[in-house]
């Protein structure tokens, strides 16, 4: 009995486990294939234990709370998030480590894909097209990498978490890997070559514009007019003709879309499809169904829009004002706002939701063209070309001047910035380089507050540090944000201790 208890056990453990599948066995198509990018294209969106923070509140909250345009807010709900607007923050921080563990786990995503594609039959242009959209999709996760942590493990190949014990990879060099994996993704269709059904999907364009946003880190503004102006030309893209319409569900992959992270309302709210996002920063207001009043832009960026500047009205919402099918106004006071405002730009109103709060069908716009356009004219400027690059600051002004001051969304607005198309935000004429640069800097601030970018310009125009602490000594008493900002330490986030703790080959940044 035992001998035959035996020779059955042996049999049952050598049968194959059926609904499993391996690298071995599962790619042998390119319907296998596409079904890895889409976990790839998944993972920018969801990814680890991102929900419990409400997935691109990462992009937003870290990149902009720890700049002079939001603070976290949320009354005090998640400190971890408070020490990295306070420039206090420690290796163990949870959002760090969260940050560091879905970038990589992303890129896994991706290298699965590049690493087995050769072995995979069938169409070699769809094969390779999807090849080169996994290569954008790691590029984007490197980008952010580097540019939070700086030096990080460079990792292009699928390798097992045994496997994983590596050194920092030099910034210069992941970035010189992000610049080839973008040329490769570059060769993608253009917006107009795909079909409906492709919405979302990575394009050329879109390989360029991240590729030009590289250069303009490095500070490398003729390579950056090169790609740029390559895009520009491309006729692929334009600004919408109204500023407040881009931050609306129904402008989801609009003509001024680049790139957008996609998320699809599910009006179950089975939380599969829609994003959180718009929940973790509406306002705090005790009975009403709305947020957690996380992510307050601040009255610092208020004040840098002149006062007839049509997009305060959708960046900034404040107490009094009162949404179209809300039977209460907004309070932005003490208790729900650290600012006196919350963030227009993430919110649906009730109105124009038909699924619960936390599954709603809003794409994060991580490019869109404005930001090409001001990338350009920048470029343009720093080479010496400072009168080509004012029609493409025009165009953005112009869009901007002509936007309805009034939301179409409230019955109840508060503050309206006195326009008048003829007056308001004059086109600006100047060819003096540095009186044009720091217009393009402050072009860049209005046009894209909050939108999770300012703290990569603060950082590529080196001055991160002045700006924060000329913040605390304006708008704060004591210790206050931006006070303790050290120069040689928080241009650059900790390595998370966890990973430390796992890769003893891993080292931490300085002053951590």
């Amino acid at each position: 009995m035992a001998a035959c208890g035996l020779t059955n056990c042996k049999k049952e453990l050598t049968q194959p486990i059926y609904g499993s599948q391996t690298a071995s066995t599962f790619y042998k198509n390119t319907d296998q294939l596409s079904q890895a990018l889409t976990a790839a294209y998944y993972s920018l969106r969801k990814g680890g234990e991102a929900d419990n923070y409400g997935e691109y509140s990462l992009h937003f909250l870290l990149k902009d709370a720890s700049t002079d345009d939001a603070e976290v807010g949320g009354g005090g709900t998640f400190p971890e998030w408070y020490s990295i607007q306070a420039f206090a923050v420690s290796s163990t921080n949870v959002v760090m480590t969260l940050n560091w563990e879905e970038r990589y786990n992303s890129i896994y995503q991706c290298n699965l894909v590049i690493a087995n594609a050769p072995e995979v039959p069938g169409d070699t242009a769809l094969i390779g097209r999807m090849v080169n959209e996994a290569k954008f999709i790691r590029a984007l996760d490197y980008y952010e990498l580097a540019t939070w942590y700086g030096d990080v493990p460079l990792i292009l190949a699928p390798q097992a978490p045994a496997d994983v014990f590596v050194t920092r990879t030099p910034q210069s060099k992941v970035l010189a890997q992000i610049e080839q994996d973008l040329k490769d993704a570059s060769h993608l269709p253009l917006k107009s070559q795909y079909a409906a059904t492709d919405n979302g999907r990575v394009t050329g364009g879109a390989a360029l514009s991240l590729l030009g946003k590289l250069y303009m880190f490095q500070s490398r503004f003729t390579d950056a007019a090169q790609v740029l102006g390559t895009v520009v030309n491309s006729g692929e893209y334009h600004l919408v003709t109204d500023y407040g319409s881009l931050f609306t569900e129904a402008n989801n992959n609009g003509p001024e879309s680049v790139f957008e992270v996609q998320y699809t309302e599910d009006a179950a709210g089975l939380q599969n499809g829609g994003t959180q996002v718009v929940e973790w920063f509406a306002s705090r207001i005790t009975g009403a169904p709305y947020g957690y009043g996380f992510h307050c832009p601040t009255a610092d960026l208020h004040n840098a829009f002149d006062p007839d500047d049509p997009r305060i009205t959708y960046t900034f919402y404040q107490t009094g004002d009162r949404f179209k099918g809300d039977a209460f106004t907004q309070d932005c006071g003490p208790s729900t706002s650290t600012t006196g405002y919350h963030d227009r730009k993430m919110f649906i109103p009730a109105a124009d939701r038909t699924s619960v709060e936390w599954d709603l069908g809003y794409n994060f716009h991580y490019l869109r063209y404005a930001d090409v356009l001001l990338m350009y004219a920048e470029a343009l400027n720093e080479n010496g070309a400072s009168a080509q690059a004012l029609p493409y600051l025009e165009q953005v002004r112009n869009r901007a001047r002509h936007s309805n001051p009034l939301d179409p969304k409230r019955d109840i607005q508060v503050f309206i910035p006195a326009t008048n198309p003829a007056t308001s935000l004059p086109p600006v004429n100047t060819t003096d380089q540095v009186t044009l640069r720091n217009v393009l800097w402050k072009e860049r601030r209005l046009e894209l507050g909050d939108e999770g970018w300012r703290r990569d310009d603060l950082i590529r125009q080196k001055r991160y540090g002045q700006v924060m602490r000329a913040y605390a000594v304006t708008h704060g008493t004591g210790n206050y944000k931006g006070a303790a900002f050290n120069d040689n330490r928080d241009y650059l986030e900790p390595v998370p201790q966890d990973e430390i703790n796992r890769n003893s080959k891993l080292t931490q940044n300085p002053g951590y």
